[in-house]
């Protein structure tokens, strides 16, 4: 619930102990030089997506568009046009110009009409939203934080002389102006170091980026044909190591050493040659020397274990055995070092700790998002682990060649509500493979590009920062009356107030009935709400 905040607390409040009003300002009452409206409860059964009247609810405000539009019968006092300022009473207590096509004041977003043509209506918007973030600041809430209407009413407005608001307006949009340029401009060089990145990763994982490497070590390149063979020969290494595990645990089972089911004898998956158009279509070619190979044969892969249902189960949970779920994946920069959730003994008897260096690769939710265990971790089937045969492949390697590749990885999964793709959808991805000499240099012109990279993101993402830090400094000396000169010619506030006040008492007595009805109404919506 909103807390209905006196002026004189609003302006005690952080950064509005620094809004104080310049020698020929005022303090007004918002609710004296604009009206209040609330929104209606309109009902759900005549919501629709695209047919009817847009529907401006919360999660509209700041779009030129609505996610829903009405079919049903409305009163037309609750038409918003373009140009109508509006704020979202719940969470974030935002406050927008209305962009897009008329549509209906939904309940819980409020429209505010600046009534004199002796207030600016641009000053009073520009006033409003630091207002607003004092109120939010100091707002309880339980759950989503409420705004009352009586508490917008109640924001103590500094008032300056008209010509003067209207001299700050101008000042403000002129050093926006010039501030939005920035940022664009910044934005768009943050878009295209992004397609840096994305450039540089196809380009090493064609090859192009260690051309000059191979023409100075032409005397020892293995051909492709050499480079395919080696890998059937480890493959064939790989998997006797895997027999011989494999006999070891029978034998231990038959034994009555281990419980459960016997072991599963591994499989041997041939090493294919992936020459054919049909294998390789729409794939780049290759430069001499490298070969296309199936993930499956680089190394081995499987999915995490959370057999236990339901899988958040509190008993499972408390131990010292970190959980890394999908989430966690997505957020860590190359290796994962945060977890929110620990196994405990039980919950690691029925899953699998995997040892620190781990790649994981997600397949549900965040799709083909990558990241290096840095400490031994479990971890649930949505993520999949692979661990390279250190002999044919770099596991750096495969986790560059899942940046590079993760737009075609997403596509592998089905439309559905969550995207998914499957162990064997992993399997069978088809990787570009080149020496480990050669794997070893591209790593490390990757390694060096990619941090360049990023720490250029850094400076601008700090620098876009900075630009809103800006804006707010530039409205703080704007309502300290430090942005524009003050003319000592000016009306002064105290006048310009006096006729506000007269307008007010010489309205129509049909309008002021009105208006008193819109504020009856509007305290009885407060209430409820």
């Amino acid at each position: 619930m909103a807390l209905g905040l006196t002026p004189q607390q609003i302006l005690d409040k952080g950064e509005h102990q620094l809004l104080v009003a310049g020698p020929h300002w005022e303090r007004v009452a918002l609710g004296e030089v604009a009206d209040v409206q609330n929104g209606a409860a309109f009902k759900s059964e005549f919501f629709t997506v695209k047919e009817g009247i847009p529907l401006i609810r919360i999660r509209d405000v700041g779009k030129t568009e609505t996610e829903n539009r009405y079919s049903g019968p409305y009163d037309e006092s609750y038409l918003v046009y373009a140009g109508d300022i509006i704020i979202g009473m719940d969470g974030d207590f935002r406050a927008a110009y209305w962009r897009g096509e008329p549509g209906l004041l939904n309940q819980r977003v409020c429209r505010l009409k600046v009534r004199s043509p002796l207030v600016d209506k641009e000053f009073v918007f520009l006033c409003l939203q630091p207002f607003l973030d004092a109120i939010h600041a100091e707002t309880s809430s339980v759950t989503v934080k409420h705004l009352s209407s009586r508490t917008v009413s109640q924001i103590p407005l500094p008032l300056p002389p008209l010509n003067e608001q209207r001299r700050i307006v101008a000042k403000i949009e002129e050093l926006f102006s010039e501030l939005d340029n920035g940022v664009e401009s910044l934005k768009t060089a943050r878009a295209q170091l992004q397609t840096y990145r994305q450039s540089l990763l196809k380009a090493a994982f064609e090859g192009r980026l260690t051309e000059k490497w191979r023409r100075d070590h032409a005397d020892r390149l293995e051909t492709a044909g050499q480079l395919l063979q080696r890998i059937r020969k480890e493959q064939k290494t790989g998997y006797q190591q895997e027999i011989e595990d494999w006999n070891a645990k029978v034998s231990e089972w038959e034994n009555g050493e281990n419980s459960g089911r016997r072991p599963k004898r591994p499989s041997f998956k041939e090493v294919e040659s992936l020459t054919s158009q049909e294998d390789v279509e729409g794939l780049p070619a290759l430069p001499s020397g490298w070969h296309y190979v199936r993930l499956e044969n680089l190394g081995t892969l499987s999915r995490g274990k959370s057999m236990h249902r339901p899988r958040n189960d509190p008993s499972l949970f408390g131990g010292s055995y970190p959980f890394v779920q999908t989430a966690e994946v997505k957020a860590a920069s190359t290796v994962i070092r945060d977890y929110s959730a620990t196994y405990n003994e039980k919950g690691l008897a029925q899953s699998k700790l995997w040892p620190a260096g781990t790649l994981c690769i997600t397949i549900a939710a965040n799709i083909a998002e990558t990241g290096f265990l840095g400490m031994d971790a479990c971890f649930p089937d949505s993520v999949v682990g692979f661990c390279g045969n250190e002999s044919i492949i770099l596991s750096s390697f495969i986790e560059m060649f899942f940046r590079s590749a993760q737009d075609r990885i997403e596509a592998y999964a089905p439309a559905t509500a969550q995207k998914n793709i499957n162990l064997k959808t992993l399997e069978n991805l088809i990787v570009p493979v080149c020496s480990l000499d050669e794997q070893k240099e591209l790593v490390q012109i990757l390694e060096v590009g990619l941090s360049r990279a990023e720490e250029l993101d850094k400076t601008l993402e700090k620098r876009i920062e900075e630009a809103e830090a800006l804006r707010q400094s530039i409205l703080k000396y704007a309502f300290q009356g430090k942005l524009v000169p003050q003319d000592p010619n000016d009306e002064p506030a105290s006048e310009l107030l006096e006729r506000i006040r007269q307008e007010q008492v010489a309205k129509p007595a049909s309008e002021s009935n009105k208006s008193s009805k819109q504020e009856v109404t509007a305290e009885l919506l407060d209430d409820q709400n």
